[in-house]
């Protein structure tokens, strides 16, 4: 007989807390699931009992320095949970406290925007010298004669759209790469001076470089083409790389 889980309880808060802070290895794996744990007590408790437990993480030493995979700090977490609660909790928040979270969510460090540039400037670059170097083999395709392929007889019409279609990825493929890097660059070092649009822009390299990467292996082009459009993903997913969430930073007094 399958034994049911164990309920969450608000006694495992500062367990898990020492825990995450005490790990040489995988820190940042523990600290997310204690905020995934937070967020279910938030949902299950009762606030009255919660928001003490809340507090006293807050005012452990060394909370403002655990941090998770997506860069969240656990005093952020806790300070979002202590403001998710019923009234009047929410006003036993610290000004300090409530005044990190403002900082955190509204104002992050510059872009490294001139490795982001040089990054994606080499990448452009090789990939415009692979196209210089293309020798524009013709694609063969499945299903044609030798005679069809060596031009005696034209082909058959079915192949007709799906040259087409081809021949126009593999011309728009590069284009989309540029533009999408170009547009992508000055979203993260124009636009985007807040945590939640940083983590946008960050998701935006990341998904060119990962769509650059199925498209190049899937569009029948040329090894030089092939190469180039590699290329130029990979410049995005190393761009998308530079781009972390900020760290805690001046987010007030730790506790004794």
């Amino acid at each position: 007989m399958a034994h049911a889980a164990p309920t969450p309880s608000i006694d495992d808060l500062m367990p898990m807390l020492e825990e995450a802070l005490g790990a040489e290895a995988r820190r940042s794996e523990k600290a997310g699931a204690l905020h995934a744990f937070i967020d279910v007590l938030v949902r299950m408790e009762d606030p009255a009992k919660l928001a003490p437990a809340l507090h006293a993480l807050l005012e452990r030493q060394g909370v403002d320095s655990l941090v998770d995979e997506q860069g969240v700090p656990v005093s952020i977490a806790v300070t979002r949970a202590l403001l998710s609660l019923a009234y009047p909790h929410p006003l036993e928040v610290p000004p300090e406290r409530l005044g990190a979270l403002r900082q955190w969510e509204l104002l992050v460090p510059a872009p490294p925007a001139g490795s982001m540039f040089a990054t994606l400037l080499v990448a452009t670059v090789f990939q415009g010298l692979c196209h210089l170097m293309s020798d524009d083999i013709r694609h063969l395709f499945q299903g044609l004669s030798v005679e069809a392929l060596a031009g005696v007889v034209p082909a058959p019409h079915w192949t007709d759209g799906f040259v087409t279609f081809a021949r126009f990825l593999e011309r728009a493929l590069p284009w989309t790469q540029f533009v999408g890097s170009v547009l992508a660059f000055l979203y993260a070092t124009v636009i985007a001076d807040t945590a939640r649009e940083r983590h946008r822009a960050r998701q935006g390299f990341l998904w060119l470089g990962g769509l650059g990467l199925v498209m190049a292996l899937m569009v029948p082009m040329g090894s030089y083409e092939v190469t180039g459009a590699i290329g130029a993903a990979v410049g995005a997913l190393l761009t998308g790389l530079m781009l972390r969430l900020p760290q805690p930073g001046g987010s007030g007094p730790s506790g004794p």
